[in-house]
Parts: C-alpha cells; structure tokens; sequence
C-alpha cells in the first residue's frame, strides 16, 4: 500500500514538471544589426597603418564568442580571450568564488558568478586565480586562468570542476531543513521544479559527477548518465542525462527508478524522446532511506 502512495507523489511532481509554462530553453532572439555605420577598412588602415584584423569585430568569428562550457581541472591553466575593458562573465563550481591577481582589474562577484575587466594591452597576458572561498585553508580547487585581451564583445564562460566536493556547513543544513519543511508531497513538487529551473535550493549543495553510468533505474532502450547532484538535509536529487541512441520513439518512464530509499522521479523538459534526442531525469531520494541501518535478528534461517 506504502508503494502506491509512494507512486502517486512521484507521478504529482510530474504532473507538474510536465505542466510548468517557462520555457528553460527559449532565448531572445540576436539582432546582428548593430546599427553603427560600418567602418571601411581602408580608413583604419590610414590611421598610422595601426589596423589589426583581430580587433576588427566585423572580421571575428561569431561562433567563437559564443558562451561556451570549460571542464577544469584544479591547477592547471586555460587561455580564454576577453573583451578589453568590459565585464566578461565567468559562472564557477564554487557557492562563494574569490578573485586573485597580481595585475589590477575591476572585478564583481555575484553568488557564484565572477565578473572581470581589464584595461591592459591588447594581447597581453593577464594572470587570474579564481579559489573556492570555502576551502582558503586547503585550497584544493582553484581555477587558473590566463586572459588575453582583444577588442571584441563581452564573454561568458561556464566552469565546471569533475569530482568537486564541498563541505556542507550547518548554516546550509540549516537552510535546506528550512527549505523541506512542509507538506511532503509540496515539498517534493518544490523541489523538482526548482532543478527543473536551474536553480540550486536554499542551503543544498551542488556536486558535479564524471558523467558515470546511472544504474537505480532501469528503463529499456534508454541511456542513462549521472552528471549531478543537489545534497540537502532530507534529500539528494540525482540529476540524470536520459539519451535516446536506439532508432525508435522511446518514453521515460520514472516508475523505473522507484525503490526504498526513492521519493520521486520525474523526467524534463521531455517525457518521451525521438533518436538522438536527451532529456533530464531527476531521482529524489532520501537521505534517511540511504543511510537507515539494519537490525540484527534473534532467529536464524530467515531472509
């Protein structure tokens, strides 16, 4: 009985996956019309024959300033050109992220987002450490960044460090005991819309995975790959990459994923997935269900 209510509150959280109206993929469409008059390239070349081809934005590949996805590794370095003297985004792994430089910038920190500009030279070379605030002691994760200045639009590049563990403070258990308190079905509706959005919970935290093989469910035709986890007081949500490499329409059925320790599953933006398509899936499990332990029985030859 315990398991068909168990299956009513995943299929709730589902419901209202399902049924959420934004849209997490819609973007506002780019007009390349600037509306600056183009500028010849003959009058840049007879300003003292200064012209240089990388810093003519009409001859930069668009594709290339693109935001772009960087796995990291702690320590070792990535070149990344920027824009001069405009803030270029940098999102990172880490909740507080801190800036060390030995060149001056102007710099701005918002959440786990680092905003940086510089004024110096154009393709001079720009030294940038990017630590986690909540590790100064052991420094075991920072990002090394080398940054080459051009005239070019501003830049948005996303960090992403494999196998990065942070240590959950009590402020955090506090704040995520706060987040789960509730009624348990609007709790779990809560919680699954907020990862749908991208959003990290009140006082969880986020655990990157090296993209291994999610074997809780089982669902035929379907590959499933563990890239994240969200870790609360209560809950863990395993956010998983359901892909479609067969050659047929496939549906992901979340009832799949139900066992002692699962609260809920819920697939988005996508239920159903042509070839080639991915989707999704999220798995709340409780923490309790992980980690209550066993009793010794008094007889023998029972299993």
């Amino acid at each position: 009985m315990e398991k068909i209510k168990l299956s009513r509150k995943a299929f709730l959280v589902f419901f209202v996956l399902s049924s959420l109206s934004v849209n997490l993929y819609a973007e506002e469409p780019i007009d390349d019309q600037s509306g600056l008059p183009e500028i010849p390239i003959e009058t840049l070349e007879e300003n003292n024959n200064q012209y240089n081809p990388k810093n003519d934005i009409s001859a930069i590949d668009k594709d290339a300033l693109k935001p772009i996805k960087i796995e990291v590794v702690s320590g070792f370095n990535e070149i990344i050109t920027i824009s001069q003297g405009r803030f270029n985004r940098f999102i990172t792994p880490f909740k507080k992220p801190q800036i060390r430089s030995a060149t001056p910038l102007t710099t701005d920190i918002i959440g786990n987002t680092v905003l940086i500009a510089t004024n110096e030279p154009i393709d001079s070379a720009v030294g940038v450490w990017i630590v986690d605030g909540e590790d100064l002691e052991n420094h075991k994760a920072a990002i090394s960044l080398t940054l080459v200045p051009r005239l070019i639009p501003p830049r948005e590049i996303e960090f992403s460090m494999p196998n990065l563990i942070r240590k959950t403070t009590k402020k955090e258990l506090s704040e995520a005991k706060k987040f789960e308190t509730g009624n348990h079905v609007g709790v779990l509706v809560k919680l699954a819309i907020s990862v749908a959005n991208s959003d990290i919970p009140s006082g969880y935290s986020l655990k990157t995975i090296d993209n291994i093989e999610y074997s809780k469910c089982k669902i035929k035709g379907l590959q499933l790959i563990l890239g994240q986890q969200l870790i609360g007081n209560t809950y863990i949500v395993d956010i998983i990459k359901v892909i479609n490499n067969s050659n047929k329409t496939l549906k992901i059925d979340p009832s799949e994923c139900f066992s002692i320790d699962v609260a809920a599953a819920a697939p988005w933006p996508y239920d159903t997935l042509f070839p080639g398509q991915s989707s999704e899936l999220y798995v709340i499990r409780t923490v309790e269900g992980i980690k209550k332990p066993k009793r010794n029985r008094l007889i023998s030859g029972v299993y």
